[in-house]
């Protein structure tokens, strides 16, 4: 063997060992398809062979978040030399279709970007060239490749496997060694993952993103708030009422809202009742798919409830627009609340978070202010390490915000950027940017915006601190 030929077959393993898969982290049990090209090279009696060109196609079954199935099948072209007559080498081409079983493991699963070992057997069928007639013969492969996911169903791939077979034909019938032909294959291509996702079918849930430009704005006369009652004491436009236990009940939601809340008890019922170094870090971190998704449930919960409110203050805004907005502004510029004003009584009466989380939403959303910040700072105290904490602080910030204490609400929204993973930092960054305006401090207001902008490039916000840049 030369060198030449060693270093080849070194660099084809180690780039095989180090690539691989991609986000492909709660795709379990969902089925996909895709498409590669690429290149082979036999490396057999000739001590040079061409490159030649190939495709396959791949059928995919994820067994779990980090195992694949599959079944792939394509055409190769493999190049060889031989002995020419009267001296010298000619180059001849053989080409082969073939059907590989391969299972192939992720060895990262917490990136885009994911790599993957891959082993398998499979069968081919090739031209003999010398005999002019087509064989069948058994491989045996290994190998490894990248995965980098686009989205969570399509991923780009590059992979590099060594293919042994059991016969010494695929090069005319050579017999310079009792080794038998081998070659070696690159590929890229893409896989398209299909089927349901849980994940998705609950997002689908949500239609319309929250506008935090009229979340708990004094100035908004559109806002996501509830009607007061009338005269006769009958609610004319809330969506939600309160029960006698401080629970929420859906009276014009739907089915799918209520399903919706049922799937949040449901995971928050397997929640620690009280924080401990161990249910820290399952709460925080992202190893456990199902955290994943309570907490992205759990976020999404505030978007829907705004979505559906906002429907029905559709008729009240109008109402409302007969209002002064001075005397909006006086009786919330007068409205006081008071930090840790929750009582031992509150801290017992919470026995399951996502019904306490969803009342003190209910009564930030009708302007029940120091009800709500007691009842998020209850749930701060109680459970301080739970995966929501952030939000709570969020949602302290926006009362203290409706309320005309822009000092304080800036510090509940900073709070929030503490926090390692919260979904909340663009939404908080804005809060800080509209806070510092009303305070007429530009200087403030615009790193504030500007860090949006550039800490999060892709948020929904972007538009709307581009829009506040302008103005100051």
């Amino acid at each position: 063997m030369t060198s030449k030929r060693v270093v080849l077959i070194f660099v084809v393993a180690a780039f095989g060992a180090l690539t691989t898969n991609s986000f492909a982290q709660g795709l379990k049990g969902r089925f996909g398809w895709g498409v590669g090209l690429g290149t082979q090279q036999l490396y057999s009696e000739p001590s040079v062979t061409p490159f030649g060109f190939g495709g396959n196609g791949l059928l995919s079954y994820r067994l779990s978040n980090a195992l694949s199935l599959n079944l792939a099948f394509g055409y190769n072209t493999l190049g060889f030399q031989i002995a020419a007559t009267g001296g010298g080498t000619t180059t001849k081409t053989t080409n082969l279709v073939y059907g590989d079983l391969l299972l192939d493991y992720e060895l990262m699963s917490k990136s885009s970007f994911r790599p993957f070992v891959t082993t398998g057997i499979g069968g081919l069928n090739f031209l003999h060239t010398e005999l002019n007639n087509r064989y069948n013969d058994a491989e045996f492969l290994l190998g490894g490749g990248l995965r980098f996911f686009l989205s969570p169903t399509m991923a780009l791939s590059l992979s590099s496997v060594a293919k042994y077979t059991t016969g010494d034909d695929l090069d005319g019938g050579q017999r310079g060694t009792t080794m038998k032909d081998i070659y070696f294959q690159v590929r890229t291509g893409f896989t398209m993952y299909m089927g349901p996702k849980t994940t998705v079918k609950d997002d689908n849930l949500f239609t319309e993103n929250l506008d935090v430009e009229q979340l708990g704005d004094e100035n908004s006369d559109d806002g996501f708030f509830f009607e007061e009652d009338d005269a006769s004491g009958e609610n004319t436009g809330a969506l939600f009422a309160e029960d006698d236990q401080g629970s929420k009940s859906a009276e014009s939601g739907g089915e799918d809202y209520q399903d919706f809340l049922n799937r949040l008890n449901e995971m928050d019922d397997s929640q620690p009742a009280a924080s401990s170094s161990s249910s820290a870090t399952t709460m925080a971190g992202s190893s456990n798919p199902k955290m994943e998704e309570y907490i992205r449930l759990k976020s999404r919960i505030d978007e829907l409830n705004a979505t559906i409110e906002k429907k029905e203050t559709e008729i009240y805004s109008i109402q409302q627009a007969l209002v002064s907005k001075q005397n909006v502004n006086a009786v919330a510029s007068q409205t006081v609340l008071r930090d840790n004003n929750y009582t031992a009584s509150t801290l017992g009466s919470i026995t399951n978070y996502s019904k306490a989380y969803e009342s003190a939403l209910m009564k930030f959303y009708s302007r029940r202010y120091q009800e709500a910040v007691d009842l998020f700072q209850a749930l701060l105290e109680k459970y301080p390490d739970h995966a929501l904490s952030s939000n709570c602080e969020y949602w302290i910030g926006e009362s203290y915000f409706a309320a005309g204490n822009f000092e304080r609400a800036i510090t509940s929204f900073q709070k929030v950027l503490q926090y390692e993973k919260s979904l909340k930092k663009d939404d908080a960054l804005l809060m800080i940017g509209r806070a510092y305006v009303e305070l007429g401090n530009k200087s403030e207001a615009q790193n504030a915006f500007n860090r949006l902008i550039r800490e999060f490039p892709a948020s929904e916000f972007v538009p709307k601190s581009e829009q506040y840049l302008r103005k100051l």
